[in-house]
């Protein structure tokens, strides 16, 4: 901590945690400015609402973008679908699956039970293929809209 506070030099530093940073913490070094980047709570709304000819989910992902980026929003529908993969599969191995709490493997379950048999790996590989086409610069419109065509496509 020394070197960092003798330093005279503007120094960033980008430290990620699961938790707040606590009061305590920040006052370690001086002139630490701490930010804190929390994901939109109508974000796990409209993941739970994702499922076939759904247009609520649609609303509400228009509502999400106001407030997040859109990948982001990307990475979290990825997110979703993988559990919901491990969910419908019964797979409780991978450690994403096994931090679930009960409630929330609860409502995954009842989540996936709305697709019907081989849809959800069929979206899954419809995501990888958006996210491929996203990262290689070969999607032809904007991401936002690639995900309003998944969605009804859903």
């Amino acid at each position: 901590m020394d070197l960092i506070n003798g330093s005279s030099k503007v120094l960033d530093f980008y430290i990620w945690d699961d938790s707040e940073v606590s009061v305590k913490q920040v006052s370690i070094i001086k002139n630490l400015k701490a930010e804190n980047f929390k994901l939109p709570k109508n974000l796990w709304s409209f993941l739970d609402s994702i499922g076939p000819k759904n247009p609520t989910s649609i609303r509400l992902f228009h509502k999400v973008l106001e407030e997040a980026d859109e990948n982001v929003i990307f990475s979290m529908i990825i997110r979703q679908f993988r559990l919901l993969l491990l969910i419908d599969s019964g797979i409780r191995t991978v450690d994403e699956a096994k931090r679930l709490a009960s409630w929330q493997s609860s409502k995954l379950r009842r989540q996936a039970q709305s697709f019907t048999k081989g849809s959800l790996p069929k979206s899954y590989k419809k995501l990888y293929e958006i996210d491929i086409r996203h990262k290689t610069g070969l999607l032809d419109i904007p991401l936002s809209k690639s995900i309003d065509f998944f969605l009804l496509g859903l």
